[in-house]
């Protein structure tokens, strides 16, 4: 007899359109420097201040078509939607910032 667990595989998502990738890149290059500043500051204001005002100064600089989904506070970062239905994310620790596609 065998004992263990099932594992249950999540699905990946689809291939982000390469067209789209040099969107998202672009994005990400320039929003890279604000996204640690604000990190920054959330380290040092987080009792006072609402993680949602952040939204606020991220969407100014977003292209056209992107838009933000969710703030969140651990990790730091968002999700956010360019026009096509997959959700994607922006994360940061202080020391690394990476997106991913998470749907």
């Amino acid at each position: 007899m065998i004992t263990g667990y099932t594992k249950m595989l999540k699905p990946k998502p689809a291939a982000t359109a390469p067209e789209n990738l040099k969107k998202i890149n672009e994005f990400f290059a320039s929003i890279e420097p604000l996204i640690l500043n604000l990190y920054s500051r959330w380290q040092d204001e987080k009792e006072y201040e609402n993680i949602n005002d952040y939204e606020d100064v991220i969407h100014k600089t977003m292209p056209l078509g992107f838009s933000i989904i969710k703030m969140s506070k651990r990790p730091f970062g968002f999700t956010f939607d360019i026009g096509t239905g997959a959700v994607y994310q922006i994360k940061t620790n202080g020391k690394t910032i990476e997106w991913k596609r998470i749907s």
